[in-house]
């Protein structure tokens, strides 16, 4: 209850320091969410520097994985547009967030770090369906469908080209 306030709020998650991550629009005066966090011990509540982030989550290093828009709402199959949701990183040192599904128009959401990997949402090939991104720090660019059905992509941020399936 200490995190209700008048305004659209989501609980989030957890930060790797244990602080309680969760995105609200109380600070803005547009329809722009922001994610902040809030120790359970003192209730201090301190904002992520990012504009426009929404549906955030650390992995254990501390680099924080979000989407730039809150979900809009009308569930339509194939959405492109502005509104639509899109992954971005952005680690402990880094100048600005970095995007990684920017190279596809559609909705790419829900982002989850787990053991090394990346999974996230996507209607990429029609349907949203669970993806993981091999490596944490892919740059998801140049993607293209392989004969077995995987998207293959270069990893930018890594060096390496990467695949990912629908699970």
């Amino acid at each position: 209850q200490a995190l209700v306030a008048q305004t659209r709020e989501a609980l989030e998650g957890w930060t790797p320091d244990g602080k309680v991550l969760y995105g609200s629009s109380i600070r803005s005066t547009l329809p722009d969410g922001q994610l902040f966090t809030v120790d359970p011990a003192t209730l201090a509540r301190t904002p992520i520097p990012l504009s426009q982030a929404a549906e955030g989550c650390f992995d254990p290093s501390g680099t924080l994985y979000f989407t730039r828009q809150r979900d809009q709402g009308s569930h339509t199959k194939r959405y492109q547009g502005g509104t639509a949701q899109n992954l971005w990183r952005f680690a402990d040192g880094d100048a600005e967030a970095a995007p990684l599904t920017g190279d596809y128009a559609g909705t790419s959401k829900s982002p989850m770090p787990w053991q090394g990997r990346l999974y996230f949402l996507s209607d990429r090939d029609g349907t949203m369906k669970e993806y993981k991104v091999t490596t944490p720090n892919a740059s998801l660019r140049s993607v293209c469908v392989g004969p077995d059905g995987d998207l293959w992509f270069t990893e930018n941020f890594a060096n390496k080209i990467g695949r990912m399936a629908p699970d």
